[in-house]
């Protein structure tokens, strides 16, 4: 759904940004602050740029994830030739992604325009891997994921990089 629908929708259910109330703390005591307009909010709305989920041809299906930034050093890591195998990200045409390593199952929602990457949380299982090498490059691939702005595509890799132009993920084709 297109966000001036969505917009439209919550209004009309009477659940817009207008019955929102926030608090805001201060050291003595806390006040009730109202929330803008409703017309700012659509104007918001009308301007922002308009994302559709899904992703291009070039980057739907799937892909080897050859590596990542690690959580703990947030340097690019290359995957041991073992754990590349077993890394996994397959990328439905509409947007739907999940990946693994060979333990947990991650799972996202994707949208991409040109090199622009927006992906929301990733949800991942909470099995106990035998190999620590495993749950931390799941770890690494949930973050990179939820933490990309970019991607890049040459040829049959890709490249996901955050907002400072870090790589975060490499992918091959499979």
């Amino acid at each position: 759904m297109k966000l001036p629908q969505l917009a439209a929708v919550f209004l009309t259910l009477g659940v817009g940004i207008a019955g929102v109330m926030a608090v805001e703390a201060s050291a003595e005591r806390a006040r009730v602050v109202p929330p803008p307009a409703p017309t700012a909010f659509l104007l918001a709305a009308a301007t922002t740029t308009e994302r559709v989920m899904g992703v291009d041809e070039a980057v739907a299906g799937s892909w080897r994830v050859v590596g990542a930034a690690g959580v703990a050093s947030g340097g690019y890591v290359p995957f041991g030739r073992a754990l590349a195998a077993a890394a996994i990200l397959d990328i439905a045409a509409d947007g739907g992604a999940q990946a693994t390593a060979g333990c947990n199952r991650i799972r996202t929602t994707v949208s991409q325009s040109g090199s622009r990457w927006y992906a929301g949380p990733a949800m991942m299982t909470r099995m106990a891997c035998s190999d620590p090498a495993v749950m931390a490059a799941e770890q690494a691939i949930a973050r990179a994921l939820a933490d990309a702005v970019a991607i890049t595509l040459e040829a049959d890799r890709g490249t996901l990089s955050d907002a400072a132009g870090v790589t975060l993920l490499v992918i091959a084709r499979r």
